[in-house]
Parts: structure tokens; sequence; C-alpha cells
């Protein structure tokens, strides 16, 4: 656990040390597929870039993934990964670091809560509508009972609407 504190702090350091002015991504809105991730066995993605700073951009994003969970009775479950990012860029090679909450729907009169954090890297061209990601998508269940549970993700998207910067 030590070396992924590590790891995740050298990363953030590196990104913040090192701006790489004019190779921001492009704001706007961006859909994509995830296998994996939040969502479980993998989700459709909506995110948008907030707003872009030095070395880094901020991203809101939502998912939407639904699996049948099957045992003495089927439950259908409903799957919304909520997060809130943060994108250090080099030019096409760039880091995501996030955090968020999941919220379960079942057919059985319950839900749940479960948080995630991220550490991914993204490849897009800095004018470029296309992205591919790879991330380190661990979570956590903390009201009935604690449990860790490690997991990954792969993600491809495409930018559906651009909009200007915002000065």
């Amino acid at each position: 656990m030590r070396l992924f504190r590590v790891a995740v702090l050298s990363f953030f350091l590196i990104s913040l040390g090192h701006p790489v002015p004019g190779q921001a991504l492009p704001p706007g809105t961006y859909a994509g597929i995830e296998l994996g991730g939040p969502g479980g066995i993998g989700a459709l993605t909506l995110h948008r870039i907030l707003g872009a700073h030095r070395s880094w951009q901020s991203i809101a994003q939502v998912g939407l993934s639904g699996f049948v969970q099957s045992g003495v009775s089927r439950r259908y479950l409903m799957v919304v990964p909520l997060m809130a990012k943060g994108i250090f860029h080099a030019g096409n090679h760039h880091i995501q670091l996030g955090m968020g909450q999941i919220v379960t729907f079942s057919t059985a009169p319950a839900f749940a809560f479960r948080g995630t954090a991220e550490l991914g890297y993204r490849y897009q061209k800095p004018s470029g509508k296309w992205y591919v990601s790879l991330a380190y998508t661990p979570y956590y269940s903390y009201l009935l009972s604690r449990q860790f549970q490690h997991w990954g993700s792969l993600g491809v998207g495409l930018m559906i609407k651009k909009r200007p910067y915002e000065k």
C-alpha cells in the first residue's frame, strides 16, 4: 500500500512540475465505453472537461451500467458512478486522478453506496476527438460492511460536443 501512495504522489508532483503550455485537451463533452471500472462489468460514460489550468484540467463524469445478479433470486442492478477527475497533460499522454461515488439501485427494495478512486493513463492528441484510457479503479464499501476491492478499466471515447475555452 505504501508503494501505491508513493506512485500516486510521484505522478502528481511530476505532472505539476513540468507544465506543457498549449497541450490541454479540447474542452467539450465526451461519450465513452468503459470495460470494468466503477460501473462494474462495464459502463457507458459521459464526461465534460470543466476548466483548463496551467498543467491540468478538471473533469466531471457520470456513467450508467446495468446487469443481472443471480443467486437465490435474480436481481437487476443499475449502477451509476459519479466521478470528479483531474487530468495532468504532457503532449499526447495524460495522467488521470479521480475520486467519486457509486450508487447502485436494485429491483430488491435496497440501494447501495460505494466510494471509488482512479489512477490512470489516457492517450489523446491535444487536437484529437478520440481517446483511449487504462486505469486502476478500486472501490470500497463503507456503509454496512467495510470492503476494499481492486479493480481496473479500459475505456475508449469520442468528443460529441466541442465548446470554446472560457476566460
